[in-house]
């Protein structure tokens, strides 16, 4: 905030056009400063290059990975964690080049190309970037994994998106059809079942709590892409043969094709 000096008709200068000045006492002075101060409060986050961006969102992606190779990441979710303000614009942009560059690869294939994975390189140039910035990536990681995986400022969790579900059209009764089927298999996997324990469970259970929201006439986007993707993506891994993993990314790809 700008100093105050001088008179009234000084302070009325030094203050941005928008915020005008009409105090005739102390009192509407101080007033005036603390509204000042709210409406500004946004603005006091720091402004991120789109260099500087780029190279927290890297060290962000190892951090919410804990440095694993084969754990994937949403992009979007893990944005969310970088401190400083930016536009959404260059999320999409940020991680076309890191691909590029070989620092993250693709791990789903589909319209919106929303999960992936960290490479090695990117976690080199992430170790070198938290170095830079007079971090240790493995300390960030540490105190992420206190926090909770992927854990999110309030602050920064948007409203929900819903979106219409026609479940007239094709392409919910292919996502439908095939997300039925995969959970009926995957439910009767009783080797996958022993192996996996809890986990299974809870991913199952994830599975078919984003099958029920899509059965609702209007349900949020993204709780259904964060309830089943993850997930997806797990069981893909966890299939003991190509032909399983296969359908479960086809599956994958009919979820990413029918949310907006």
């Amino acid at each position: 905030m700008p100093p105050i000096t001088g008179s009234m008709t000084e302070a009325r200068r030094v203050y941005p056009a928008g915020y005008s000045l009409i105090a005739s006492s102390p009192v509407d002075l101080i007033d005036y400063l603390l509204k000042f101060s709210e409406a500004k409060g946004d603005s006091m986050v720091e402004r991120l290059s789109y260099t500087d961006f780029k190279s927290e969102l890297l060290v962000a992606i190892a951090v919410a990975v804990e440095g694993d190779l084969d754990t994937d990441f949403l992009v979007n979710d893990v944005a969310k964690t970088i401190d400083g303000r930016f536009p959404n614009s260059w999320i999409p942009e940020a991680v076309r080049e890191l691909a590029r560059e070989r620092l993250i690869g693709d791990v789903l294939l589909g319209t919106h190309g929303d999960a992936h994975h960290l490479t090695g390189s990117g976690l080199r140039a992430a170790e070198t970037a938290a170095n830079e910035r007079g971090s240790d990536i493995y300390e960030l990681m540490d105190e992420a994994e206190e926090r909770g995986p992927f854990h999110v400022d309030a602050t920064a969790i948007v409203e929900a998106a819903p979106i219409t579900i026609d479940r007239s059209s094709e392409a919910f009764k292919q996502l439908d059809e095939a997300l039925r089927e995969r959970i009926r298999e995957l439910k009767g996997d009783n080797e996958l079942i022993a192996e996996g324990g809890a986990e299974v469970s809870q991913r199952l259970a994830e599975l078919e709590a984003g099958n029920r929201l899509l059965q609702a006439d209007q349900a949020d986007a993204g709780l259904i892409r964060r309830l089943l993707l993850p997930s997806l993506a797990w069981f893909a891994k966890k299939a003991r043969d190509e032909a399983t993993s296969q359908l479960i990314k086809k599956l994958i790809a009919l979820v990413l094709d029918f949310l907006p």
